[in-house]
């Protein structure tokens, strides 16, 4: 029997595909390598935009932390005005009845 030989000579139409397949592999993977840098990119702006959002979400939170305490302003406040306006009464009762003295000469009628 005669050796055979481990290298053979590959027919012109099998080295052809082997060069087409090669081909096509390296724009397969150029083409997948484009879209994965085009995935990061995009990755990367919205890693931007959210620590945008972020950054403004706690300044809205910074700047309106004391808007619950406005409730509790606006009560002390009534009840400021109610007192202001109770001492204004007593103010307006005794002017009156300074000035009605005051009409008679500090005399008792």
């Amino acid at each position: 029997m005669a050796p055979v030989s481990k290298r053979s000579s590959g027919s012109p139409q099998v080295i052809k595909m082997w060069w087409l397949s090669l081909g096509l592999s390296t724009v397969v993977v150029g083409v997948v390598a484009a879209l994965l840098q085009q995935i990061i990119s995009t990755a990367k702006q919205i890693d931007e935009h959210a620590a945008a959002i972020w950054t403004v979400g706690k300044d809205i939170a910074a700047n309106t932390v004391s808007i619950w305490i406005l409730s509790k302003t606006n009560d002390q406040v009534g009840r400021t005005l109610e007192a202001v306006q109770g001492v204004d009464r007593a103010v307006t009762s005794i002017d009156e009845k300074v000035r009605a003295l005051a009409a008679t000469d500090g005399q008792r009628g």
